[in-house]
């Protein structure tokens, strides 16, 4: 029925591309991560990019201890333009972040800051943590990153870094960029939010 062909184009095209998934190991930066003395736990920036949700210290990315500017980013194979990221964190002691700054470059030397974030966790509890980050205006180059990373032990106040589990970035349709149409090529009134679809490796 056009009833149902046209809830189909409307899933069909409300999906969006988590643009960051599943590249090579050398596209993906960080400032550095942390390994410990035996090697046995090593948080490469890779983990973050893999769609694998898991919360064990292999799979996640944190940098070492010492590290006074921690940023983590892509490069990307050309240029792509992004607005929406959705950045999930393992819970370590209430240590989420609570401000980064989003920055693009098109040689990884060059950034530009995008637009800075204040993160309020007061109501983040006690498990992980999947917050979405919109950028008031799209971005657009061949690399980037999350810098300023900032995240505060809650209890003691001592810098204690956020475990970052995951990160996807989206160019995603904003509602007056998404028009549906049915399977008889009619346009669908009503208003349409655009959806990610999560690609999950498990």
């Amino acid at each position: 029925s056009k009833e149902d062909s046209s809830k189909f184009a409307a899933a069909n095209i409300a999906i969006a591309e988590n643009l960051a998934l599943d590249l090579t190991e050398d596209h993906y930066l960080a400032s550095s991560y942390h390994r410990n003395n035996p090697g046995t736990v090593i948080c490469y920036p890779k983990n973050v990019f893999d769609g694998n949700y898991g919360t064990g210290l292999n799979d996640i990315w944190t940098p070492k201890a010492d590290d006074q500017n921690p940023w983590i980013g892509v490069k990307f194979d050309e240029e792509v333009t992004l607005n929406t990221l959705i950045i999930t964190e393992r819970y370590n002691a209430g240590a989420f972040l609570k401000e980064l700054t989003v920055e693009v470059s098109d040689d990884g030397v060059t950034w530009k800051s995008v637009q800075k974030f204040n993160i309020d966790n007061s109501s983040a509890g006690t498990q992980s943590k999947t917050m979405e980050i919109k950028l008031d205006v799209p971005a657009t180059g061949k690399y980037m990153r999350i810098a300023n990373l900032a995240s505060d032990d809650p209890t003691s106040g001592n810098p204690t870094f956020s475990h970052v589990m995951e990160i996807e970035i989206y160019n995603l349709l904003t509602e007056e960029d998404l028009v549906v149409i049915d399977m008889d090529g009619h346009v669908v009134e009503g208003k349409w939010k655009p959806s990610i679809e999560h690609n999950l490796h498990r």
